[in-house]
């Protein structure tokens, strides 16, 4: 499976966008909200905080960290959303993804 930040950091560091017209505008319109900064991609939040971007992996990582250990009292899926927000991770499915994972939790 392709990395969803593939597409920004390739148009943001080259200017090289892909070849269906659709995803040329899409990329175009997304990218001015990222910010490739060495080697790692960001997106600015709506409080203009830069929010670091995960791939899939990672953002599997960060939930169980998050739900198991930072936030500690296995939170909702809606609370576990906000506590990664809060420690400054943003990936596009991450609302569903918490929402997943919290109510696949035995411990719950």
């Amino acid at each position: 499976m392709k990395d969803w930040r593939q597409l920004l950091i390739d148009y943001l560091e080259h200017r090289r966008l892909p070849s269906e017209s659709r995803h040329k505008t899409e990329i175009q319109v997304r990218a001015s909200r990222f910010l490739y900064y060495n080697g790692t991609l960001y997106r600015r939040s709506f409080l203009r905080l830069w929010l670091r971007c995960l791939d899939n992996e990672e953002g599997k990582q960060v939930m169980e960290e998050a739900h198991t250990v930072v936030c500690g009292a296995h939170q909702s899926g809606t609370k576990l959303h906000d506590c990664v927000k809060r420690m400054g991770y943003y990936w596009p499915i991450m609302v569903c993804d918490c929402i997943d994972f919290a109510k696949r939790c035995d411990a719950c």
